[in-house]
Order: structure tokens, then C-alpha cells, then sequence
């Protein structure tokens, strides 16, 4: 039986090391989106990436402004 004072730490995944420079938040554009009308629209977002469980994983969130 497990004690609820036990936690297992997790260590970060060396898989995910040449992605570290991604860490951080970012202007985006998407372009050239075959599913807009307008072939030159542009939308523009933010997304960040940052380290999960220590590195463990990496998460992305991304937001997008427009009325859809």
C-alpha cells in the first residue's frame, strides 16, 4: 500500500531536449489556409511552450483572435 506522503518525481525527458529553445511565448501567423475564402487572409495568435513535471513534458498553449 502506497502512503499518500509518497510522490514520484518525475525527470525530464532527454527526447525533448532540442525543443528547449521553443520555451517561451511567441507572435504567430497562420497563412495560406486552405479553408479561408480569402487566399492572402492572415490570422494572428499567441502561443507559449513551457516545460510540464519538470521537464517530463512539454506543453503548448495557443490562442487564436478572430470571431470563428
Amino acid at each position: 500500500m502506497m502512503e499518500n506522503n509518497q510522490q514520484t518525481s518525475l525527470q525530464s525527458n532527454p527526447a525533448l531536449d532540442q525543443l528547449a529553445p521553443l520555451i517561451g511565448e511567441w507572435n504567430i501567423e497562420i497563412t495560406s489556409m486552405s479553408f479561408d475564402p480569402d487566399p492572402a487572409a492572415v490570422v494572428r495568435g499567441h502561443c507559449s511552450f513551457d516545460w510540464l513535471e519538470g521537464g517530463a513534458f512539454l506543453i503548448q498553449h495557443a490562442e487564436i483572435a478572430g470571431p470563428e
